[in-house]
């Protein structure tokens, strides 16, 4: 199941930034995904490093990047290009797996302001009067080639929002009720979804 993955991603240097084999470019949220199951099985130390490199690299307007080139420079995003504010609240999701694996307060603390600008970010790109933020969807890979457009509701965008609001609530016990509000709004579009078609 999970072993293979886990095994297979290769940290940069020891700086927190993870790619899948020693050739190929860092992506933002393939790297964070999947990384709460590292500090369940020992490799806590990893995933603080992982949280510190996206925090301390994001861009100080647009946040956390979506992928980094092989060279691997601060700046150097594939095309430019961040995740969708809604997206990038997988941050904040492992940051609540990280500090329920640990009970690193400390850490906790010093994460928390960058949480917090992650936080407003995805909710300011909800427009008023709605509960879902709205944007590409972060998968597949090149959304644009399956129509994907700026003002689309995307069903996965939305669910990693709830999460990160959840995990937002349960961080510093703020916005439990907003987090509630999406939840009943996603569960309404998730029978929407053609499945297996």
């Amino acid at each position: 199941g999970y072993v293979a993955p886990m095994s297979a991603a290769h940290e940069v240097d020891g700086l927190g930034a993870f790619r899948a084999s020693p050739t190929y470019w860092v992506w933002g949220w393939d790297a964070m995904v999947h990384a709460g199951t590292l500090a369940l099985c020992g490799r806590a130390d990893e995933v603080r490093r992982m949280l510190a490199f996206h925090r301390d690299v994001a861009d100080p307007k647009h946040g956390i990047l979506h992928a980094y080139n092989t060279s691997f420079g601060v700046g150097q995003a594939i095309g430019g290009a961040t995740l969708a504010p809604a997206v990038q609240l997988f941050w904040v999701i492992l940051l609540n797996d990280y500090v329920n694996a640990t009970g690193d307060a400390a850490f906790k603390a010093a994460c928390l302001p960058f949480a917090r600008t992650l936080v407003e970010r995805a909710k300011a790109s909800v427009r008023p009067g709605e509960t879902l933020p709205r944007g590409v969807g972060y998968f597949p890979d090149f959304p644009g080639t399956v129509g994907q457009r700026e003002d689309d509701i995307a069903l996965i965008n939305c669910a990693v929002y709830w999460q990160g609001l959840r995990a937002w609530a349960a961080l510093t016990g703020e916005g439990a009720a907003d987090a509630e509000a999406v939840g009943d709004e996603v569960g309404l579009l998730a029978p929407l979804m053609p499945v297996g078609e």
